[in-house]
């Protein structure tokens, strides 16, 4: 199964109506997963965007902060949230980390390890 990658989308810049169609456009893609991979927007306007992804998008989502997601936040100490999301969310926060191998930089190594899971499981 698909999944979606999406970095550097920055949905601070749409207004809403626009936001929530790019959501559910993304969403009858029929992809099996998202992955948020950071600057999905800025930390004003954060957990509105994420809530987006929860309310429409119904295959998981995976999310792992960018450095615009800070932007008018304060960081958490232990880097992985700079608010404090809805436990009952159903995505997925990924802690901040990469992974370096043969020369390039890849994000959160969970992300290999969820797509191969559910392989696994197909």
């Amino acid at each position: 199964m698909q999944h979606a990658w999406l970095t550097d989308i920055h949905l601070e810049f749409l207004p809403d109506k626009k936001a929530v169609t790019f959501v559910k456009d993304l969403a009858n893609q029929g992809f099996g997963g998202i992955f948020l991979t950071g600057d999905i927007t800025t930390a004003k306007r954060l957990e509105c965007h994420l809530q987006l992804f929860e309310d429409i998008y119904q295959a998981p989502v995976y999310f792992v902060l960018g450095n615009h997601d800070y932007y008018g936040g304060a960081i958490d100490p232990n880097g992985f949230t700079v608010w404090p999301y809805p436990q009952q969310w159903q995505i997925t926060i990924l802690p901040n980390i990469s992974v370096k191998t043969g020369g390039a930089e890849y994000g959160s190594p969970m992300i290999q390890e969820i797509l191969e899971t559910e392989a696994n499981d197909t």
